[in-house]
């Protein structure tokens, strides 16, 4: 068989023994780790489609793909098997479009050796690499060329150096590292220079994260597999139904928004997906956009998973334990045993449940649970409520791949937005409650803050006189059963109390003209107004004094943060708002 270089060496190549001799580099390292079967990405500016033609011809089993933005040459359609070239108009157009490239096992890089090409090129493209992958950089000595210096900082040199340092690093200095190299160098497993042609050996696993819109223009693009079995975008914007007042108009008008963008919705079908507890799904490297219960955040996150460099993510433990043979609907949760996650993030997800169920009767939810743990009663009773029988529940508590998952996009979206329609998911689940009784005699409802809970009103005796002075009774919901707790709060016309997951129950409500909530004023939840957009309820929020609060950045320690009401500037406010029920 002619070997790579024998095939440089007939199209003069540069990169084969008549020069930089390269291209024995790279067939030893194809051959002895992947037999020629692999997946091989080529950045060539410089003679793409000769890299083309010697990689085709060299490894005819391996998938080779060039890239370049080189202009003014001529790319033939003429296909070639296990080939393909795609030229791009300029570097930043080729890094955007990175986001389809998948998983490989070896990239060589030979752009156009300008100094800020190399460095963001690696940054882009490196975690792209599968476990034991290959990343080559050719012409290392471009560091020395002025004409190449493009920009300020480091080189792609200096980048590597760094990473070699901290892979030797005591972790009091890696901890005092930049993000972006620390995140990468924690998947180097080698770094190896033969004069100009630096090698970089990938260790572990590293996973895309995905947004709903890009999974399904990966999907359409065949980048992603996977079917999409449903798409809408016919409601793509409405006004909040919600009347809302409050104490202190800033933060009203702040988080309060009148008109809300709707994102498509979508089902998607995937096959083999893995699962790992606490809503963490991928397929391939991509942790696909249901890992992520805040779509819309300008970062993406999950609390189980780790964030690098260009929305990469690495996982503790991705390897699958258990094969779950069947057709099953994704339900999972980053907190699977919170009702307020479950109430509003799970259940927006069941507008799909029947469209699927009647058409693939073995369907089957999915849902994790902590190690040996079961699923919550209340759960199961709202899952039961909806028509989703026992039978038809299925827990797992370790890494599963799935032979095919179904996934939906969410109804409700914490802190960003809400489907019109979501209420008719909430009317079927309070129509489908079997059992129950009201714990209240009257029609005003006050929802208690657990004793043992966080976001505590720290002086509440005087406040809550009032409330009962004004006529409303007092319930615990941790206390009673959830068909109890829907009984009770469907009986209340007016309801109150201390604004938390205690109140969501009121999204199952059909008799409710209005609702006072109150918390801390670092408590920027808009669960509330989430809600009632979809509702015709009246909110009126009263928010009180934080012991801390929000720096230059969001704090969680300020989220949680117990407080204190306002007496002096809001007790007349509230007056007020009791006088005024009727």
């Amino acid at each position: 068989m002619t070997t790579l270089d024998e095939l440089g060496k007939k199209l003069k190549l540069q990169q084969s023994s008549l020069n930089n001799n390269y291209l024995m580099t790279y067939e030893n390292e194809i051959v002895s780790r992947w037999s020629g079967k692999c997946n091989i990405i080529v950045i060539s500016d410089d003679v793409p489609l000769e890299m083309l033609s010697i990689f085709s011809e060299r490894f005819p089993l391996s998938k080779v793909l060039v890239i370049t933005y080189k202009k003014n040459i001529n790319i033939l359609n003429d296909s070639i098997n296990n080939a393909k070239i795609i030229q791009f108009s300029s570097i930043n157009e080729l890094l955007e479009w990175s986001i389809n490239l998948g998983s490989v096992d070896v990239i060589i890089e030979h752009s156009t050796n300008c100094k800020s090409h190399k460095l963001n090129l690696f940054k882009k493209l490196f975690l792209h690499l599968k476990e034991n992958g290959l990343y080559f950089i050719e012409e290392l000595h471009a560091k020395f060329i002025t004409p190449l210096i493009d920009c300020e900082g480091d080189d792609i040199l200096d980048f590597l150096n760094k990473i070699s340092n901290l892979l030797i690093s005591p972790k009091e200095l890696k901890d005092l590292s930049d993000k972006t190299i620390l995140g990468i160098s924690e998947h180097v497993r080698k770094i190896a220079i033969i004069r100009k042609l630096a090698i970089v050996e990938k260790q572990g696993h590293t996973f895309k994260g995905l947004r709903s819109q890009s999974a399904c223009d990966l999907i359409k693009a065949g980048s992603l597999p996977g079917t999409n079995v449903f798409y809408s975008n016919k409601i793509n914007s409405f006004t909040s139904k919600c009347r809302s007042d409050g104490n202190i108009k800033k933060l009203l008008l702040s988080q309060h928004s009148p008109v809300f963008t709707v994102p498509p919705s979508y089902i998607n079908k995937y096959e083999h997906a893995c699962c790992t507890p606490g809503q963490i799904v991928y397929v391939g490297n991509y942790l696909l956009p249901d890992s992520f219960r805040m779509q819309y955040q300008k970062n993406l996150s999950n609390r189980h998973v780790r964030s690098l460099e260009n929305h990469f993510y690495s996982l503790a433990n991705p390897s699958a334990t258990l094969d779950l043979d069947g057709d099953f609907f994704y339900l999972d949760s980053e907190y699977p045993s919170h009702f307020g996650h479950f109430t509003s993030e799970v259940v927006s997800r069941l507008w799909a449940w029947k469209q699927l169920k009647s058409d693939i009767g073995n369907l089957k939810v999915l849902l994790s649970v902590k190690k040996g743990a079961q699923l919550p009663s209340y759960a199961r009773k709202i899952l039961n409520s909806f028509g989703i029988v026992d039978e038809d529940i299925k827990v797992f508590d370790d890494v599963v791949r799935v032979r095919t998952l179904y996934t939906a996009s969410p109804y409700y979206v914490i802190g960003g937005h809400v489907h019109p329609e979501i209420d008719k998911i909430w009317s079927a689940i309070r129509e489908g409650v079997i059992g129950g009784e009201s714990r209240i005699k009257g029609d005003r409802l006050f929802i208690a803050r657990p004793v043992s809970g966080v976001r505590k009103c720290l002086n509440p005796e005087r406040l809550e006189e009032k409330f009962l002075n004004a006529g409303f009774e007092f319930f615990s919901p941790e206390n009673h059963s959830w068909e109890d707790q829907i009984k009770t709060f469907c009986q209340a016309k007016h309801i109150a109390g201390y604004s938390g997951s205690g109140l969501f129950n009121i999204m199952f409500c059909d008799n409710t003209k209005s609702l006072i909530s109150m918390g801390a004023d670092s408590y920027n939840s808009i669960n509330d107004h989430l809600i009632f957009s979809a509702k015709n309820i009246e909110l009126d929020y009263i928010w009180s004094d934080s012991l801390i609060k929000h720096g230059k950045a969001w704090s969680l320690k300020a989220f949680m943060s117990d407080y204190n009401f306002n007496y002096e500037r809001d007790e007349q406010y509230l007056d007020n708002a009791l006088k005024n029920l009727t």
